[in-house]
Formats: structure tokens, C-alpha cells, sequence
């Protein structure tokens, strides 16, 4: 009895560590769709992959058509309410970006980042609308002032392109030269 206990025991501390090393997939609303995170940031060929239900992949970030990403992981993934579209957060270097995929079209558009800061993104506000977040400086000599600004970024279709609708006033805040 103690012997099996103890192999449940380590059983289930294993599957507990594989769980904080192995991401689950970021699955869409409609369960269609999932975005992987794939490899150890550790290493240069971390990437994510787009993929169906069946396991087709749409999109990998370390192929040949897509050189010009760094390796890099997606996050703060958000999906549009009818799972056509997914906006998601990825790192450019020491910086973050945001890029919008397509279900429909197969195509990633990328929104970048702003000189020395970061572009990420905040929420959908409908099934083709969403904003996104500006800030910086957050690289070089970047000290503890700054700004930010929203932007609203509405889908249009045939063909895909993007608008942009609003953009909010910029804040800023200044440098505090005794929190060093």
C-alpha cells in the first residue's frame, strides 16, 4: 500500500512539473484554432505556431517565408468574439509588438512597436475593431519618465488591411531622477 502511494505520489509530482514546462496551446472561442508556443526561450529556435483543431499548421515563425521574425513566443493572445482574427503580443528583441492573423486570408500583419518602446495589445472592442497600447522609452538609456497612447484599429476586408480610427492623447510622465 505505502509503495503505491508513493508511486502515486511521484506520478503525480511529474505530471506537475510537466505541466509548469509544457504551455498548454491558446485555444480560440470556437475551439477551431490554437496558438503554440514552441521550444525554450533559452534557446534561439523558440518560436509559435498557428494551428487547426486537426493539428494543420497555418503559420510557424521560424520557416523560411517568415526569416524576418526574431524567435520569439506569442502572448497576451487575444481573440476576436467570432475566432476569425487573433491579436497577439510578440517580442522584437528588448521590444514588444503586436501582430493581427487572419484566419480567412492565412496572413499575419504586423503592427511593430514604436522607436524605443511597445506596442501591446489591450482588447477588442468588437468583432472588427480593437486597440492597442504605445509606450516607451523602454530601451537604452530609458530612465523612469515616458508616454503612452491608445490606438483604435479597425479590420477592413477584401482586401485585408487595417485602419487606423482613433488615436488618444499621448501622457506623459517625467523623469524622476531619485528613484536611482
Amino acid at each position: 500500500m505505502r509503495s503505491c502511494l508513493a508511486t502515486l505520489l511521484l506520478l503525480t509530482s511529474s505530471v506537475c512539473v510537466l505541466a509548469d514546462t509544457e504551455a498548454a496551446p491558446n485555444v480560440s472561442p470556437d475551439g477551431r484554432h490554437a496558438i503554440h508556443n514552441i521550444g525554450d526561450t533559452a534557446k534561439a529556435e523558440h518560436h509559435f505556431e498557428i494551428r487547426t483543431r486537426a493539428g494543420a499548421v497555418l503559420l510557424r515563425t521560424d520557416d523560411e517565408a517568415s526569416k524576418r521574425w526574431l524567435p520569439t513566443h506569442a502572448s497576451d493572445i487575444l481573440w476576436s468574439a467570432d475566432s476569425q482574427f487573433a491579436l497577439l503580443r510578440y517580442d522584437d528583441g528588448k521590444y514588444y509588438s503586436t501582430a493581427l492573423y487572419s484566419f480567412a486570408d492565412r496572413k499575419l500583419i504586423d503592427l511593430s512597436h514604436v522607436i524605443d518602446g511597445w506596442t501591446v495589445p489591450v482588447r477588442w472592442v468588437s468583432r472588427r475593431t480593437f486597440i492597442v497600447e504605445d509606450s516607451g522609452p523602454h530601451g537604452g538609456k530609458a530612465r523612469g519618465g515616458g508616454y503612452h497612447y491608445r490606438k483604435t484599429w479597425r479590420i477592413r476586408l477584401q482586401p485585408l488591411r487595417l485602419e487606423c480610427v482613433y488615436t488618444s492623447p499621448t501622457v506623459t510622465t517625467k523623469d524622476d531622477p531619485e528613484a536611482y
